[in-house]
């Protein structure tokens, strides 16, 4: 039984790490974004390792759904302790010449605001 508390945190922890290479990526950070991607797939392929070479029938499936659990948790603790990455989601469409490209929300708020600075000080 210690093992599924064992397996929630971790997932906890694994879509943490994945949501922040998410910030990172959002934010045009290649750094820190492959650091938490190298970080997030090591945990995922080290978890899902141990769970099939270890656990037999019922106990793996119980793992994983555990496992899953904690994943959400992850997902659901990181939008709620980073509230800036509530928009990270957020798109609009942008026109790029003859075509549409998605871009965030924020991304076009913030080339708005710089474009009205401009405008007033001009």
């Amino acid at each position: 039984m210690g093992y599924l508390v064992i397996y929630f945190i971790i997932g906890a922890l694994e879509d943490f790490l994945a949501t922040l290479t998410s910030r990172y990526i959002a934010r045009e950070k290649a750094a820190h974004a492959a650091i938490f991607s190298f970080l997030s797939t090591i945990v995922t392929m080290a978890v899902l390792y141990t769970i099939f070479s270890f656990l037999e029938g019922e106990k793996s499936i119980l793992a994983i759904a555990v496992y899953a659990l904690g994943i959400s948790t992850g997902t659901y603790w990181a939008m709620k302790v980073n509230p800036e990455l509530r928009n990270i989601f957020k798109t609009t469409r942008k026109r790029k010449g003859k075509h549409f490209e998605i871009v965030p929300v924020d991304l076009v708020k913030e080339a708005k605001e710089k474009k009205d600075k401009k405008e007033i000080y001009v």
